[in-house]
């Protein structure tokens, strides 16, 4: 006979988890025990499965293969030699089993073997990898860290394999297209994949964080929703999408998105500047010169330190000019004396600006 297995009061804290299962057919050779095993074992017995029916005695059964130990609770007994292998699905229906040959059951009696049909369709994992391989190019940086360029609404849209923004379009993919909620285990494993996948099978190609030089073209990242940058040549410039550009770009939670460039007159533009910025006239070439070549990649820096009175608005005119190159949340931050977390600021920003350092340590000297 042909059984369809399930439970509709499966525990809620499983129901994200979906896979798919086969049906099961069953042929006993006994009568089924009567009260083969209550529903209430203890969680002190170890279960890493949950009761489900039986497929045997269709009693409500704790599977041998749900105990890491085979230690039973006194008064207590198993039924049915199978071994749970599956999730459940979002109705609360327990499916994917893996059977052992007929033999004796743990409660003494003899049954059938339970065996799998052919009618099988594809798990989640399965499903989850498909979509990955079909929508993403998968590839690694310098630092052989995995990346994923995949489509979203329309624009294309770079992530680290395992970030928060990866998880969730995985999740979302499956929805759509398959409409399943994935469950943790699946999403750590098909993560898993993408990130080999990515290390050994991708290209390497390195990702930028706002700017970019490839060929002739400085390429800038907007940090804009729909991913846009600006092409920079010699013959001028113009807005793209990062589908058509070469480089890639990464983002992270403090950036935030630049104003649209437009054309504009030079001397209009730097009078504008001077309106926020108050230096010397002397000092002004100074700060145009270190402007122009913050947005020119793979070259030293200069750092830009003002000085004067207090109020003086040194702050503002520093913010001002980070805006102009790198706009981030938190506009000014503090000079921090822990190495580490300085390299975590120069991995994640291309322009920082540090207020009131008063004195500068061996270490981050060093840096």
């Amino acid at each position: 006979m042909d059984l369809q297995l399930g439970r509709t009061d499966a525990p809620d804290a499983l129901a994200d988890n979906s896979d798919t299962v086969p049906s099961l057919r069953t042929d006993l050779t006994q009568s089924p025990p009567e009260n083969c095993v209550s529903s209430d074992l203890p969680a002190a017995a170890g279960l890493v499965g949950i009761p489900t029916l039986c497929p045997v005695c269709n009693s409500d059964c704790y599977p041998a293969g749900s105990f890491e130990s085979k230690t039973v609770p006194p008064g207590k007994t198993l039924c049915a030699r199978v071994e749970y292998a599956g999730e459940l699905n979002l109705d609360g229906s327990l499916e994917g089993y893996l059977h052992s040959d007929a033999g004796d059951c743990l409660c003494g009696r003899t049954h059938g073997a339970v065996e799998r049909t052919t009618d099988q369709k594809p798990n989640s994992l399965k499903l989850l990898v498909a979509l990955i391989q079909k929508h993403c190019t998968l590839f690694h940086d310098q630092q052989n860290r995995a990346f994923a360029s995949f489509t979203v609404n329309g624009h294309l849209e770079t992530w680290p394999v395992g970030s928060p923004d990866f998880k969730d379009w995985a999740a979302r993919r499956l929805y759509l297209d398959h409409g399943r909620f994935v469950g943790d285990l699946a999403l750590k494993d098909a993560l898993s994949f993408a990130r080999g996948h990515a290390r050994y099978e991708g290209q390497e190609r390195p990702v930028h964080i706002r700017v970019a030089y490839h060929g002739d073209s400085i390429y800038y990242d907007l940090c804009d929703d729909d991913w846009q940058q600006v092409e920079i040549s010699k013959t001028g410039w113009r807005v793209i999408p990062t589908s058509e550009s070469p480089v890639r770009f990464r983002r992270f939670r403090n950036s935030r998105p630049q104003v649209m460039p437009v054309d504009s007159d030079t001397s209009e533009a730097i009078r504008l500047l001077r309106k926020y910025v108050h230096v010397a006239e002397s000092d002004l070439p100074l700060v145009l010169a270190w402007l122009v070549t913050a947005f020119v990649p793979e070259i030293p820096h200069p750092i830009l330190e003002m000085q004067g009175d207090m109020g003086s608005g040194k702050s503002k005119a520093q913010i001002f000019l980070a805006r102009l190159i790198d706009p981030s949340v938190a506009d000014a931050l503090t000079l921090p004396s822990n190495v580490a977390l300085l390299e975590q600021h120069f991995s994640q920003q291309h322009a920082l600006v540090y207020d009131n350092v008063s004195r500068i340590n061996d270490q981050v000297s060093d840096m």
